[in-house]
């Protein structure tokens, strides 16, 4: 799902552009990204519009290409026997002689380079020597000439050396492309495509399993879409069944035993309050080869993926994302029932009780101290009976709690935000009875006519 995102299409389809303009391309992204259908979706791209057909050539594991020349690779991973006038292997030919001979066919191919994670150094040099020399070959005497031959596509580690690009060689790094929105837009579909599956047993529930299960994939899912189904089809209700499900995660094996940079594990800010800017690059070798293992990401509270982490450090990622999604709805409880006492005791009513400024600033802006306020020294009146102040006493206690355990960096948990759901929709049903009562001309006492 992740190359369907916005960003992720965003990315393949960039990719895409550079290869028809002629251009080759080394790409970073982790490997279980390129598990993921990337080179299927950029086949696809590439046979929908009719730029050529993609081949592959997996480079773990074989010895002749050790070394690193890009030559030897060509030899074995281009099918010349397409090739009008094939090139003599009998001595090392030139990359030019090679070019020529595959662009004399005079269309456009691509070649994807997958496993160099398993090559020396020393051979990741020879390579990138290869392929800016290749994309030195690439390039089109007019920008009117229709570009043919074969281009490269490398699936690059982050040790692969830095490489002089321009318009026939680009580097894209996959760091940060992923933001909350794309998770945002697959949860969505996520939740559609299985909704019809299992129905919760009430609407309050269903409402709390939503809040919950959103907090969970914006605190642990980051960049993992693998997570992010297995909550949805899972529902998870606590950090034990979260657990369960990450011992089955395919990272595990990768994770066991990993050192985690304590960097890693702090909490950030949320890209929508840093102005959606991703994280900087992975610094030093270690991150590096996290962030390459699938380990480390850009996106979310904690850039460790969740299989490297422990209990504690589990709770206080899907709190301090529990905080994103509660507190917004916290803030709008505490607006509706000041709008509710209003509507009965008029707004001045906070003066005419709260003389002290600073303590009537903390019951209007928190609803901690509203709260208790509201249960002590707000009287029934009017459409704010005695049995809607009650339900409105229990919604505020109940988001309160949710504000007290996420401002204290602890989980909510879903039994709490079940009951803060539950009293929410009793006080908006009593709420909406107590001003349909009072809309009617003379209430429930009968009678014709206008009330003065």
């Amino acid at each position: 799902m992740i190359w369907r995102t916005p960003n992720g299409r965003a990315f393949v389809e960039s990719v895409d552009g550079d290869l028809a303009r002629g251009g080759n391309a080394v790409l970073e992204l982790p490997k279980p990204l390129v598990q993921v259908r990337f080179l299927e979706e950029l086949k696809l791209i590439l046979r929908q519009k009719g730029r050529g057909f993609l081949s592959v050539f997996d480079l773990s594991g074989r010895s002749a290409r050790a070394s690193g020349e890009l030559w030897a690779i060509l030899r074995d991973g281009v099918a010349w026997d397409t090739v009008a006038a094939p090139p003599n292997f009998c001595s090392p030919p030139a990359l030019s002689t090679l070019f020529r001979a595959i662009a004399a066919n005079d269309r456009l191919s691509f070649l994807a380079l997958a496993g160099l994670d398993s090559l020396e150094p020393q051979a990741l040099g020879s390579l990138a020597r290869g392929v800016s020399e290749w994309a030195r070959l690439a390039r089109q005497p007019s920008e009117f000439q229709r570009p043919s031959g074969l281009r490269l596509v490398l699936l690059a580690p982050p040790a692969f050396p830095e490489t002089r690009t321009d318009l026939f060689l680009s580097k894209r790094v996959f760091w940060g492309v992923i933001r909350q929105s794309d998770m945002d837009w697959a949860l969505a579909r996520l939740l559609e495509e299985t909704s019809a599956q299992v129905a919760p047993a009430s609407v309050a529930e269903g409402q709390a399993e939503h809040l919950f299960l959103k907090a969970l994939c914006l605190g642990l899912c980051h960049e993992d879409f693998w997570l992010m189904e297995r909550f949805v089809r899972a529902l998870p209700r606590s950090l034990g069944e979260v657990s369960k499900i990450l011992e089955e995660h395919p990272l595990q094996r990768v994770a066991r035993g990993r050192e985690l940079p304590r960097a890693a594990v702090a909490p950030l800010h949320h890209p929508s309050l840093s102005g959606g800017r991703p994280r900087p690059r992975p610094s030093g070798k270690e991150e590096k080869e996290l962030w390459a293992e699938g380990l480390l990401t850009a996106g979310g509270q904690s850039g460790a993926h969740p299989t490297l982490l422990d209990e504690t450090e589990l709770e206080r990622a899907v709190a301090a994302a529990q905080r994103e999604v509660l507190l917004p709805v916290a803030d709008h409880v505490h607006e509706l029932l000041k709008a509710t006492v209003e509507m009965a005791h008029g707004p001045g009513i906070w003066e005419h009780l709260v003389k002290d400024d600073e303590r009537r600033a903390d019951i209007l802006s928190e609803i901690s101290p509203f709260a208790f306020f509201l249960k002590n020294e707000i009287k029934p009146k009017g459409s704010f009976a005695v049995h809607l102040k009650a339900a409105a006493v229990d919604c505020a206690f109940s988001w309160r709690a949710i504000r007290h355990a996420n401002s204290h960096n602890r989980l909510a948990s879903f039994a709490l935000i079940l009951q803060a759901v539950e009293d929410l929709r009793e006080f908006g049903a009593r709420r909406e009875r107590a001003w349909r009562q009072e809309r009617t001309p003379m209430g429930r006492r009968g009678g014709a006519g206008p009330r003065n």
